[in-house]
């Protein structure tokens, strides 16, 4: 257990350090993200992070002989080392409990080892990527999966329900499945909780009217007074009340919102919004012709015409 916590105090060290950021000379190529480190108090600036295509790592395969790349290890490593400390933070961010067994962490890891295992592939073309158990809208077999790791308090994040969500769904009906997971960082402990309303509104089918609504009123979301917020929205939508609120209050899906958080560290995430488009990595809240280029090329990769004719 000692070098469990000198391992933990080393990965805390270069959890707060600084990610570097790739720099492209394309001042076109801006975007707008939220960072999960940010200081109590700091000035409305948003901090500006560059589009960079990521791929999930992928075997080669070679007269039958199954064999696992350099990029699975790196992956992996990362993926581990990221739970530990999504783990070890998690008392600290959500609260409550003293932390986390080492027989609990343990097995965390060995879950987290077999999860990169699967990502490992026979050339089988598109893969899910990062889809996890989390609600989505669209067909479950669509050709492009999207997945947002999001915070309901984020002010970016809710540029992107405003402006991009909605219009993106309708043009490319049947074509995307899009994927919720969850990123609490900026909102603090009240985007945990917010995400926690969310997970216990989709237990009744009703997470996606529940998305809304946070989002349409996430101005009043940063309060003393939270709870009953949260549990007077589950009212509106007609949910049974007392189930949710013992789902809230028991904080029933705290692993699930731990877990997802600690996905998106593993692969990269380092503020909200994040998008992943057939494994591909997008930062921030970016205007839909973005999505749309991204989207099209992965359409076009697999044989399908875009929306209008297009393919870029």
């Amino acid at each position: 257990m000692c070098l469990s916590v000198t391992i933990l105090s080393m990965l805390l060290y270069l959890a707060e350090r600084p990610p570097e950021v790739s720099t492209l000379h394309d001042d076109s190529v801006t975007l707008d993200s939220e960072s999960d480190q940010l200081p109590a108090e700091q000035p409305e600036v948003a901090p500006v992070f560059i589009a960079e295509a990521q791929t999930p790592p992928t075997a080669p395969v070679s007269d039958q002989v199954f064999t696992l790349s350099p990029q699975f290890y790196n992956y992996g490593v990362v993926g581990v080392l990221a739970l530990i400390i999504g783990l070890a933070l998690g008392g600290f961010l959500f609260g409550g409990g003293g932390g986390i067994s080492e027989e609990a962490l343990r097995i965390a890891v060995r879950e987290e080892l077999a999860q990169q295992l699967s990502q490992v592939q026979l050339n089988t073309g598109p893969v899910d990527f990062m889809a996890d158990n989390d609600p989505f809208l669209g067909p479950a077999d669509a050709p492009v999966t999207v997945v947002e790791f999001s915070d309901f308090l984020c002010q970016y994040c809710g540029r992107h329900y405003e402006q991009t969500l909605r219009p993106l769904l309708e043009e490319y009906d049947g074509l995307i499945k899009y994927v919720y997971r969850d990123y609490p960082g900026v909102g603090g402990q009240y985007a945990v909780t917010s995400a926690l309303a969310a997970e216990c509104a989709n237990d009744q089918g009703k997470f996606w009217d529940y998305h809304n609504i946070l989002f349409e009123n996430s101005s009043s979301l940063a309060s003393d007074n939270l709870e009953n917020i949260l549990i007077g929205f589950a009212g509106e939508l007609s949910l049974d009340v007392p189930t949710f609120t013992t789902c809230l209050q028991s904080r029933q899906h705290q692993d699930d919102i731990v877990l997802d958080r600690t996905d998106g560290l593993g692969r990269g995430v380092s503020g909200t919004p994040g998008f992943f488009i057939n494994g591909r990595f997008l930062s921030g809240a970016q205007p839909i012709d973005t999505f749309r280029a991204l989207i099209n090329d992965e359409l076009a990769k697999q044989g399908i015409t875009p929306p209008g004719g297009s393919d870029s």
